[in-house]
């Protein structure tokens, strides 16, 4: 049994040449392209399309749909049917498609209704955080949470609305990661009817953050690329937040919507003359800058008052309760307040006031 072609395809993709991700011999789309499919799918993926009485699709590039080895600006245009819902991480591949095809070129997918699949009826429709979750833990068909997944691993992850994924190369625009625009879009698509339809053209490259071409090797392909999602998203997020990131005093943060402003209260005898109390702060703020972009760094000491030592201001713990609800997190260290070896507790030195370590603990 075989599918009609879709006229879209053919109107926006004749004479030009792609990839197709995941192409299924009966569901051609009747296009010049080369089929990607990645080696540890291909029991079921070919299995399926054996049931519908036809011969598997011969693949040309093994590959996941998030690292294809070809060339940056190579093709033409990149069309999938069916296959978003099946990807852990959906901006990576995004952004990968995107480094693939040249200006001008083609993004074209059907994406299954929201209850095409029977065991996705009731599910709700996957958040952009969720998204942007993914994307900072990079993660992978090894690591998604497959808990309320149809199929498990490489079942459908996603549940999809023509609006979510709008919403989703939105954020990838004004991050940088792409230029596209909506040329085409059908609500019912007019291959099978099972999903809608959207149609992106790549208007430039111009500006956009570069990604790397994926590594290989003998086994599979790979895509090595920690540091930029570093550069793009933090701090660490929840996967069970479902609302819009906000700032302090309730304001929402401004442009990355999972990049905020985060405080940090650093517990330590800062105003001790030797290198381990006076570097600790440098060195913490060094490392987690590394992961928190606007990170702020807040040091608090068992003396008195505020005051300024070496330049940075310097908080009694007993102004904690004052401030708590200011700070993100807390982090003990830059001295020895704490003695766990010793019976009770005292400060460093004994001129330091002591009466605040109690209060630091609660």
């Amino acid at each position: 049994m075989k599918f009609k072609e879709h006229f879209l395809a053919h109107e926006f993709l004749d004479g030009l040449q792609g990839l197709e991700i995941g192409a299924a011999s009966h569901n051609s789309f009747g296009l010049k392209t080369r089929n990607v499919a990645p080696l540890d799918d291909y029991a079921f993926y070919s299995g399926a399309q054996e049931k519908m009485g036809e011969a598997p699709a011969r693949v040309d590039i093994w590959a996941a749909a998030e690292a294809i080895p070809v060339p940056n600006d190579s093709e033409d245009f990149i069309i999938s049917s069916h296959v978003l819902e099946h990807l852990p991480n959906v901006i990576a591949t995004f952004w990968e498609w995107n480094r693939i095809v040249r200006a001008g070129g083609y993004i074209f997918m059907i994406v299954p209704h929201r209850n095409a699949l029977p065991e996705d009826v009731g599910r709700e429709i996957t958040p952009l955080q969720h998204f942007l979750e993914d994307f900072r833990l990079q993660a992978t068909l090894d690591t998604h949470p497959t808990d309320g997944v149809p199929g498990g691993r490489m079942g459908h992850y996603h549940v999809f609305e023509p609006a979510s994924v709008l919403a989703l190369v939105q954020w990838m625009k004004e991050q940088n990661l792409c230029t596209w625009q909506l040329v085409a879009r059908e609500e019912v698509d007019s291959k099978v009817g099972n999903g809608f339809t959207l149609v992106f053209q790549v208007s430039t490259k111009s500006g956009l953050r570069p990604k790397g071409s994926p590594a290989c090797d003998s086994t599979g392909c790979y895509s090595i690329f920690a540091e930029e999602v570093r550069e793009l998203i933090a701090p660490p997020l929840s996967r069970e937040l479902s609302s819009p990131v906000v700032g302090k005093q309730g304001e929402a943060a401004p442009g990355n919507p999972i990049t905020r402003r985060m405080a940090i209260g650093l517990f330590g005898t800062f105003e001790i003359d030797n290198y381990g109390d006076l570097l600790f702060p440098a060195i913490l703020e060094r490392m987690l800058s590394r992961d928190i972009r606007g990170l702020e760094i807040r040091l608090f000491s068992p003396c008195s008052g505020v005051y300024k030592f070496n330049g940075a201001e310097i908080r009694a713990v007993t102004d904690l309760e004052s401030v708590a609800d200011t700070l993100d997190g807390f982090v003990l260290g830059g001295g020895d307040i704490l003695r766990f070896d010793t019976k009770g507790f005292s400060p460093a030195v004994p001129t330091l006031l002591s009466a605040t370590t109690s209060q630091m603990i609660n």
